[in-house]
Formats: structure tokens, C-alpha cells, sequence
């Protein structure tokens, strides 16, 4: 009478006593339990499920063919018996099992070697109280010609080819943060030799700012098993050229040696149109300095501050004298000269803390944080002072430009309104511009 692999497991499962004849006390197998097996042509193995690492009970002839590994397989783990891709992915399909307790059957390609074979895979359940105690599983080759099989080489070929020449980087990186996998695209981003890159933790290749970010990001799917996506940071190439990637992280840890994939996506000209609409909607196009917008929510976070901590600011009011008249008498590229070279001025004179903004035509505004009445009125007489320093050359001719002040310090518990600072900055300016008889003049 011939046995085969599903009367063998169709009686184990129908009549859990009997199967119980086959697993004994510790996971020992009856005596007769070998025979049977052997006689059976199909792959054979069965997996203790109570173990942590699902080692092997037993297999049979036909199963130690499949593997290549003569002796018995007994108390090796899958990790141990089959090559890394395969052993994932049936520690993967044994999960399933446990966790749903149902028969999981599969045609796969199988690697050995440097043969690829083309199998059936089944896996069942024993369940024993309620849990899954053991799985038997069973490796059938599946016959096919050549014109069969060869779909399936060209298949994974094409896969390892999509791998390696995809447009966007790939590496596998183990625990120690050492890659080693890594696609064209990524070579040629960091633009190294493919050795020194395997030999260096991944992180070396990130900027300074972004190196704390990447290692933080990855402990966490190592800890976690969990896929990690959108962080954008920047990379950095051996010519100390930055370029923005958004990386994707993913955990492979049901293998001998777990590492993560990571893919890298470069979003540099996405990141840097954005730079350019922010700069547009918060930068004075001529002067280069802060826009009203920003000078506005700058100052209203500075009295927040200023009321929190009881600390004192100061905003300072610049409007250049007679600016109407050079733009007049020469021209709007002259006036335009004139307002570059006190943005110029202003960047100077003040912190890089501070807030310059332009507000208007040739109205100027800077927040100055944590500064006493004395230090912020200096700073004023220093900017009216260089202004008058100023010089372009228009028509042939030189032309000079003057400005008046308005200093307004604000803070303490009571701190004015954001209008009302505004308002008497303005006012302390205008007051000074009618003091003043300085005009934007023409010098021969």
C-alpha cells in the first residue's frame, strides 16, 4: 500500500489522538515515525512550534534531497537549513499559520544554489488546547519543461535588474549600520567606490545636521519592527555637495542576521521650489530683507515674550528723506540702487537675531529682542549716521540719500499693543523727520 503526504496528514489531523502517536513527550518522534516518512516521495518536515525559533523535529529522504544537506535535520532551525530569501519567507508563511490555523499552500520559486526550482509548498497546522503545537510541512517539485521555466528565470531576473537599475537609491542595512546591499542610483548619488560604502555606517553620509535625525529614525524600526516613511533629510556626496532624499524604512527580522531596507527618494528640486515660494512669500524681492508679513508675526511673538519673561524690546522706524525726488531726478534704477544699499546697511548695523524688514516703498522696520533704550537708540544713530554715507552714481552725478529714526521700546507684564508700538515708532520717526532738514541731494 502506497502512503502519500495527504493520507499522512489527513489522519494526523482528523484523529489528533493518533497524530499524538507520532509527536511524543519532549517532540520525540516514535520509531515508527521515521519510516513512514521516508517512504513518502514528497519533502517532509515538521516544526516545533513550541520552541522560539521553530527548530526542525524531523524529515524525511526526500526532504534532505531538496536542501542538499544529507544528514538529518533534526533541531535545526530554518534559518540554519535554507538560504537567507528562502528561510524569510517561510518563517513569514509559518506566522501565518500559527496566528490564523489554517493550511497555507503556495507555488514558489525556489533558490538552491545557484538553481532556481520551481515548488508547491504546503504547510498545516497541528492544533493542540487551542494552539498551533506543530507544523507539518511538505515540498513537492513541480514538473515543468523548459518553456515553463523559463518564464520564471526571466522573472527574477527581471526583479534583481528592476532592483539595481531603479531610479530612485536602495541599500539593506544591518545592526551595526553598515549596508550591505546598494543599488546603482545610490552609488551614483554619493559618488563613491562601492567598497568604501559598504565598509561605512550609513549615517556618515548624511549632513551633520540630519546624521542625529537618520540614526534616531532607524533604532526606532529596529526596535519597533515597524516601517518608518516621509522623513526628508539631506545627503551628502564625496564633494561635500548636499542633495534632499525622503527615505522609506522598512524591518526584515525573521532571519539569522535581521537588517532594514532603506529607499531613498530625491525630492532636491521639489525642496528647493519650495525654498524659492517661500522666499517669495516672506522676502522683499529688491533688498533681500524680511516682508511686512514677517516683521508682523515677528513682532507679535516678541511681545508674547517679552510679557512672559518681563524682558524689554525695541522697534525701530527708518524712512528715508525725500526719496520721491531721486526717484524723480534719476530715475527708478537709481532709487532702486538707493534702497539695495540700505538693506545693505541694515544687515550690517544690526544682530542676526534682530528682525529687518522692508515695510513700504522706503520704509524700513527692525524688532529688536532683549535690548535696553540706550543699546537700541546707539544702534539707530550708527544706521542714520551710514545711510548718510551712502553713495550711487546716477546720470553722471552722485547721489546721496538721508533717513529719520523713531525708536519705540516695548516689554514688562504690561506691554503695549502691536498697533500702538507701531504707532509710536512712527510717530517718534515723523517727529524726528520734521527736526530734520537733511534731503536726498546731488553731489557734482
Amino acid at each position: 500500500m502506497t502512503i502519500t503526504t495527504k493520507d499522512l496528514i489527513m489522519n494526523t489531523i482528523d484523529n489528533k489522538q493518533q497524530g499524538a502517536m507520532f509527536i511524543q513527550g519532549e517532540g520525540k518522534l516514535s520509531a515508527l515515525m521515521p519510516f513512514a516518512l521516508d517512504a513518502i516521495q514528497e519533502g517532509v518536515f515538521i516544526l516545533d512550534c513550541t520552541t522560539p525559533n521553530h527548530s526542525i523535529l524531523h524529515s524525511n529522504a526526500a526532504m534532505r534531497k531538496i536542501t542538499g544537506v544529507p544528514n538529518n535535520l533534526c533541531q535545526k532551525t530554518l534559518g540554519e537549513v535554507f538560504e537567507p530569501e528562502n528561510a524569510t519567507w517561510l518563517i513569514t508563511q509559518t506566522q501565518k499559520v500559527k496566528k490564523f490555523q489554517e493550511t497555507v499552500e503556495k507555488e514558489v520559486l525556489w533558490s538552491l544554489g545557484k538553481s532556481q526550482l520551481n515548488l508547491k509548498i504546503t504547510l498545516m497546522p497541528i492544533v493542540e488546547d487551542g494552539q498551533v503545537s506543530h507544523i507539518i510541512g511538505t515540498m513537492q517539485k513541480v514538473q515543468q519543461n523548459e518553456q515553463q521555466a523559463e518564464p520564471l528565470r526571466q522573472k527574477h531576473e527581471r526583479y534583481v535588474t528592476a532592483l539595481e537599475y531603479a531610479p530612485y537609491g536602495v541599500c539593506f542595512i544591518g545592526d551595526d549600520g553598515k549596508p550591505s546591499m546598494v543599488n546603482r542610483s545610490l552609488c551614483q548619488w554619493l559618488d563613491m567606490p562601492l567598497n568604501f560604502i559598504l565598509k561605512s555606517h550609513i549615517s556618515n553620509f548624511f549632513s551633520e545636521i540630519d546624521k542625529a535625525v537618520f540614526n534616531q529614525a532607524l533604532q526606532k524600526v529596529i526596535n519597533s519592527g515597524r516601517s518608518y516613511r516621509g522623513i526628508e533629510l539631506k545627503l551628502k556626496t564625496v564633494t561635500g555637495q548636499h542633495m534632499w532624499v525622503s527615505l522609506s524604512m522598512s524591518r526584515v527580522a525573521n532571519v539569522e542576521n535581521p537588517y532594514t531596507i532603506v529607499q531613498f527618494v530625491d525630492v532636491t528640486k521639489r525642496k528647493l521650489e519650495e525654498s524659492e515660494l517661500l522666499k517669495l512669500a516672506t522676502q522683499d524681492h529688491l533688498t533681500k530683507l524680511s516682508n511686512r508679513k514677517v516683521f508682523d508675526e515677528s513682532l507679535a511673538m516678541s511681545i508674547k515674550q517679552a510679557k512672559r519673561y518681563n524682558r524689554e524690546g525695541a522697534v525701530v522706524y527708518i524712512d528715508l528723506d525725500n526719496f520721491k525726488g531721486i526717484n524723480d531726478n534719476y530715475g527708478h534704477k537709481a532709487g532702486d540702487a538707493i534702497l539695495q544699499e540700505v538693506g545693505k546697511v541694515l544687515r550690517d548695523v544690526f544682530r542676526e537675531t534682530d528682525t529687518v524688514s522692508r515695510i513700504g516703498g522706503d520704509e524700513f522696520a527692525v524688532i529688536m529682542n532683549e535690548v535696553a533704550c540706550d543699546e537700541a537708540q546707539s544702534k539707530a544713530d550708527i544706521v542714520e549716521q551710514k545711510i548718510r554715507e551712502i553713495r550711487i552714481t546716477a546720470h553722471d552725478k552722485q547721489v546721496s540719500v538721508s533717513a529719520s529714526m523713531g525708536v519705540q521700546i516695548f516689554g514688562g507684564t504690561n506691554c503695549q499693543s502691536e498697533e500702538a508700538i507701531i504707532e509710536a515708532a512712527d510717530k517718534a520717526m515723523y517727529s524726528n523727520k520734521a527736526a530734520s532738514k537733511n534731503e536726498g541731494t546731488a553731489i557734482n
